[in-house]
């Protein structure tokens, strides 16, 4: 099952780098990128291709495209102006069936962070934002952008442990922050 899962993940890959060429920027990031670095492929059971982008640029026609063509879906709420998004190029809806999870960035007051849902925000070192400082790994023959320093993005990602595999969750991230508590701190410990 799981080699399966992984040549599925492989395809969606292949195919959301093709579709979002011209139209998007964005890397490969969390357990995909862990995956890649780590085993070599993305990981055998993830049912899940993560990606990023900066989420200035979701622009609504951007947006609107991609949910005319039909990959574009978002069951997630968020206080940002965008979610964490799903694209799917085989129907699959909701969190059933193998999909892209379409991860916006945001940069406000000097805190870099996603907001994956309505009161949870991952912050990132606002070091790896900036697309100039983007770096590329090679993967099924393609270059995909991934964050600069790939294995220094996993360790502040995922701590030190990132080598050794885990059961876990976006929700066990150590740099997981409620929204009120993040926008209420005086200083952030990045």
């Amino acid at each position: 099952k799981g080699m399966k899962e992984l040549m599925e993940t492989e395809k969606l890959l292949l195919q959301v780098d093709d579709y979002l060429k011209g139209k998007l920027d964005y890397m490969v990031f969390a357990s995909s990128l862990l995956g890649i670095i780590r085993e070599g492929h993305l990981l055998e059971h993830d049912k899940e291709v993560d990606i990023c982008v900066l989420g200035e640029d979701l622009t609504k026609e951007v947006v609107d495209k991609m949910q005319a063509d039909g990959v574009l879906f978002s069951p997630m709420q968020c206080k940002e102006k965008y979610p964490e998004m799903y694209l799917s190029f085989s129907g699959a809806v909701w969190l059933e069936g193998i999909k892209v999870a379409l991860n916006p960035l945001w940069l406000k007051k000097g805190v870099c962070y996603q907001n994956p849902s309505d009161n949870e925000c991952i912050v990132w070192d606002k070091k790896y934002y900036d697309k100039k400082t983007w770096s590329t790994i090679k993967y099924l023959g393609r270059e995909f952008k991934a964050p600069s320093n790939p294995e220094e993005w996993l360790e502040y990602y995922y701590s030190e442990s990132w080598r050794t595999p885990i059961d876990c969750g976006w929700w066990d991230n150590k740099n997981l922050r409620k929204w009120e508590v993040l926008w209420h701190q005086k200083h952030l410990h990045q």
